[in-house]
């Protein structure tokens, strides 16, 4: 009996043994894997950055080249709307007189 727990303690620990370096590898090849894709990440938005102040600078010299172009106030008055045209009727003549006599009225 005693030989048999003793057979029976070797196999437990030689079947623990596990070969670990397939597991290291996949372990340094993920950590690989996660460290390009934050360099690449990086660098497209570095990339991003250089392009869109390659693009503001030409926009600003383009800009700076042709100043007759840009109006400034793009806010300015309306034109005079038109007078309209006069009515096609005439009108009547005013036939009642204005009294010039005031002896009706007393000052006070």
């Amino acid at each position: 009996m005693r030989y048999l727990l003793g057979f029976f303690f070797i196999m437990i620990a030689v079947s623990c043994q596990v070969d670990r370096e397939p597991i290291v590898q996949q372990m340094i090849e993920d950590e690989v894997n996660l460290r390009m894709e934050r360099f690449l990440e990086s660098e497209r938005k570095r990339c991003l950055q250089d392009i869109m102040e390659s693009a503001s600078r030409t926009a600003d010299s383009l800009l700076r080249a042709n100043p007759i172009l840009i109006k400034i106030d793009s806010l300015a008055r309306p034109p005079k709307v038109p007078k309209p045209s006069r009515p096609a009727f005439e009108r009547p003549i005013d036939s009642l007189s204005v009294s010039t006599d005031t002896a009706g009225h007393e000052d006070s």
